[in-house]
């Protein structure tokens, strides 16, 4: 098999951003404002991402991103992803956006409510810092861990038991 280079791939990522940003500005466009505007905008484009990052994957093998860039995503036995699969890739991600979720609900609480904590300045006082230092650090360790082993699997990979192939070696 020949393994998608880590370039092909944070190309097709930057890709899926910008698809994913118009998909869900579309639907959240009707959300309006309101108190609970943050929210309803964080399911919404959960809920797409989710779609587009475990549906598009076990379906065809690949993000829009992934497929513009000629890359796609295969068992390490060169086998067609599952749902299992394609989750557990996308887990991680997962995790950090249950983090964000959890949050913006505290912080949207915390302003609709009355804070009564002793210093008066609420959840609203706590930074998100930690949680984007975080995330920045795991997508650093990802693209150091495709540049070190020989398969060019990043973390999620190990985790699902997948690999990212280039088009001219997918089994047809």
């Amino acid at each position: 098999m020949m393994y998608a280079a880590l370039w092909r791939r944070l190309i097709a990522a930057k890709i899926d951003l910008v698809l994913l940003f118009v998909v869900a500005a579309l639907i959240t466009l009707p959300v309006g404002g309101g108190e609970f505007h943050h929210i309803y905008l964080f399911v919404i484009t959960a809920v797409v991402e989710f779609l587009f990052y475990v549906y598009l994957v076990k379906r065809y093998g690949a993000t829009p991103g992934k497929q513009l860039m000629r890359i796609r995503i295969v068992k390490v036995n060169d086998e067609a992803v599952s749902y299992r699969e394609a989750f557990l890739r996308y887990l991680p991600e997962l995790m950090f956006k249950i983090c964000g979720a959890l949050y913006i609900l505290m912080h949207v609480l915390d302003i609709v409510g009355s804070s009564s904590d002793l210093d008066g300045g609420g959840f609203a006082a706590i930074s998100y810092k930690p949680l984007e230092i975080a995330y920045v650090i795991w997508f650093l360790v990802d693209c150091v861990t495709i540049l070190i082993n020989q398969k060019k699997r990043a973390i999620h990979d190990f985790i699902a038991g997948t690999v990212v192939v280039t088009h001219a070696q997918i089994k047809q």
